[in-house]
């Protein structure tokens, strides 16, 4: 069987490998899309009082007979599995896309949990498809604070490096670990995120270059945090915004949904049913992208066009065409949001229902 130590970066076991030598042996000639872990396919309880026993037992009775593939235990707490994740992992494999991980939690968690959702979506394919996904964890994010602790030059320079991951968007300098997509061209079980800044002050992964802007023109991030983005990949993400926190469904004011009113604009006071459903809103927009890109656009940019289409087109606009400068610029920066109608969330579930036959909204959030 297949442990995580099998999978794990072992500094002991790779020294001195010069960063040059850890590319990956693959190379990316389909679209990939990158999964974060945490509030995207996995909601992590921390289970240490009463009160949140009593509300895990509650959110579990909402999945009936399929709780024991949506609350996977690891680590020793538990994890609420999203709805739609396997058969939104199906539909990626059925359309040949490439499936990786990208989470700031530590390798150990992150391992053990894709292996176990790979178990449950693929069934006896899981463990083989699972040994070939790449898992990045939070030794491979690049960490903003440690570049500028690392600079000997003086007060007006020392944030020159760490700018250059730093992406155009508004409060993105507050997070100190950013998700820079080029480590997916390197191996994970190697390299880390010294690798990614050693080979990008060499100029050896400048984005401009052929091998890295093809790769980066056709991969996706999904986050709930546009924070974690890097430098000139901000029109990688695909946003899903929206979690509320506290007891499921009943101690949270939010609206019940009219599943035939396809206008309806699912919102902020939607927020449990965004949270519930986001990976239905996902795969209705990675599916039209994948359908632009088999019509010749990048996939990056198919995926970024369908997201704007359904918010501000004109301020998407904008933001690509004005210079970063000055608060009002940086307030208008990438502004994603995802209060999309509802038409775009049945879409995804119709899409992704062949895959998993029991998907379908809870009738909690129906509205007589």
């Amino acid at each position: 069987m297949f442990s995580v130590s099998d999978y794990s970066y072992d500094k002991k076991r790779t020294p001195n490998i010069p960063p040059t030598e850890k590319y990956k042996k693959i190379t990316y000639d389909q679209p990939v899309v990158v999964f974060d872990i945490d509030r995207v396919i996995a909601k992590p309880w921390k289970v240490i009082n009463s009160r949140k026993h009593k509300e895990l037992a509650q959110a579990k009775k909402k999945f009936d007979i399929e709780q024991d593939k949506h609350f996977l235990d690891v680590l020793g707490y538990p994890h609420q599995i999203y709805i739609g994740t396997y058969a939104l992992l199906r539909a990626l494999k059925a359309h040949n896309v490439e499936i990786a991980f990208f989470s700031s939690g530590v390798e150990e968690r992150n391992v053990l949990l894709v292996q176990k959702l790979y178990e449950i979506a693929f069934e006896e394919e899981g463990q083989s498809l699972f040994e070939k996904t790449s898992i990045y964890s939070r030794h491979h994010c690049v960490n903003i604070e440690g570049l500028r602790r690392e600079s000997d030059d003086d007060d007006d320079d020392d944030e020159k490096e760490a700018k250059e991951f730093l992406p155009h968007i508004y409060k993105a300098h507050y997070c100190q670990l950013k998700k820079d997509l080029r480590i997916l061209l390197l191996d994970p079980k190697t390299a880390t995120e010294r690798d990614l800044v050693a080979l990008h002050r060499l100029g050896e992964i400048n984005p401009d270059s052929p091998k890295v802007s093809r790769f980066l023109k056709n991969v996706v991030l999904i986050e709930d945090d546009y924070c974690y983005m890097a430098k000139n990949q901000e029109h990688n993400l695909l946003y899903l915004k929206g979690h509320w926190e506290g007891q499921p469904f009943q101690a949270y004011r939010h609206a019940k949904i009219n599943l035939k009113n396809d206008d309806m604009l699912i919102d902020y006071y939607n927020i449990v049913f965004k949270d519930f459903y986001h990976l239905f809103y996902a795969y209705y927009v990675l599916e039209e992208a994948l359908h632009l890109y088999k019509q010749g656009m990048p996939f990056r940019d198919a995926m970024a066009s369908i997201q704007m289409r359904h918010n501000d087109k004109e301020a998407f606009e904008y933001e690509r065409k004005t210079p970063f400068v000055g608060l009002l610029s940086r307030l208008k920066r990438f502004c994603y949001n995802s209060d999309v109608k509802l038409s775009c969330y049945k879409k995804g579930l119709k899409g992704l229902k062949p895959y998993w036959p029991t998907l379908d909204f809870a009738k909690v959030f129906y509205k007589d």
